[in-house]
C-alpha cells in the first residue's frame, strides 16, 4: 500500500508541475505577443492623408523656404564670415544647415532642416525641440479622464 500511495503521489506531484508549467508558458507567450504588437504599431506610419493634412497645418505655422531666403529676409544676404561656418545647426540632427538646404523656421525663431522638423512634428511634437516654445495647438486636445491610483 505505501507503493501505491507513492506513485499517487508522483502522479500528483507530474500533474501540478504539468499545470504549472503550462501557466508559465502562457504567460510568456501572452508577455511576448504584447511586445511584438506595441512594436508593431508604435513604429506604424502615419496614413498618407493623415499625414498630408498634418504637413499642411505644420506649413501654416511654419513654411518651408531655404536658409539663405531666411537670412537674407533677416538680415540680406549670406556673407563668407557668417552663417557658412557651422554657425546654424540642426538641433535635430545636429548636422549643419547649409545656405541651399529647406528649412522651417518656428516662431521663436529657430530654424531645422525641413525633414527634421517635419519627423519631430509627425511624433506629436508641438514644442519647439530647442526651447519647448509651443509652435502649433493641437485641436483635440487630450482626454483627462485618467485614472488616478492612490
Amino acid at each position: 500500500m505505501g507503493s501505491e500511495s507513492d506513485s499517487i503521489n508522483r502522479h500528483h506531484i507530474a500533474i501540478a508541475l504539468g499545470i504549472g508549467l503550462g501557466i508559465v508558458v502562457v504567460i510568456i507567450i501572452c508577455l511576448v505577443l504584447a511586445v511584438l504588437l506595441n512594436r508593431r504599431y508604435s513604429s506604424r506610419p502615419f496614413v498618407s492623408k493623415d499625414k498630408e493634412e498634418k504637413l499642411r497645418k505644420l506649413d501654416a505655422v511654419s513654411p518651408v523656404r531655404t536658409l539663405e531666403e531666411f537670412w537674407s529676409n533677416l538680415k540680406g544676404p549670406i556673407t563668407s564670415s557668417e552663417g557658412t561656418d557651422g554657425q546654424f545647426n540642426c538641433a535635430v540632427c545636429l548636422d549643419p544647415v547649409l545656405p541651399s538646404q529647406n528649412i522651417r523656421e518656428l516662431k521663436c525663431p529657430h530654424i531645422f532642416h525641413k525633414d527634421c522638423l517635419e519627423k519631430w512634428y509627425l511624433k506629436n511634437h508641438y514644442n519647439c525641440p530647442l526651447c519647448h516654445k509651443p509652435y502649433y495647438v493641437q485641436e483635440t486636445q487630450p482626454g483627462t479622464d485618467f485614472v488616478w491610483m492612490v
